[in-house]
């Protein structure tokens, strides 16, 4: 999969803007970045600087506490 991971995290940025999108969908995208994180370590260090990364975590931080909860696990994950 490191190859792809460009590809899905420009899938994640469109995912992110767009103006259909629910809260379902952020946690969904938060959630597959810390996966990606836990499972691809320094790798993904790079895609926390991305716009859209930062922007899902950070509306995720300002959510409910589980969202914040599991951003903060991305975070981590990712660090």
């Amino acid at each position: 999969m490191v190859p792809f991971l460009d590809r899905i995290v420009e899938f994640i940025g469109r995912c992110i803007t767009d103006k259909h999108r629910n809260t379902a969908v952020l946690k969904s995208v938060v959630g597959l970045l810390g996966d990606l994180g836990h499972s691809f370590g320094a790798r993904m260090r790079g895609f926390l600087s991305n716009q859209y990364v930062q922007a899902a975590i950070q509306e995720a931080m300002e959510g409910d506490d589980n969202l914040r909860t599991l951003a903060v696990w991305t975070q981590q994950a990712c660090s």
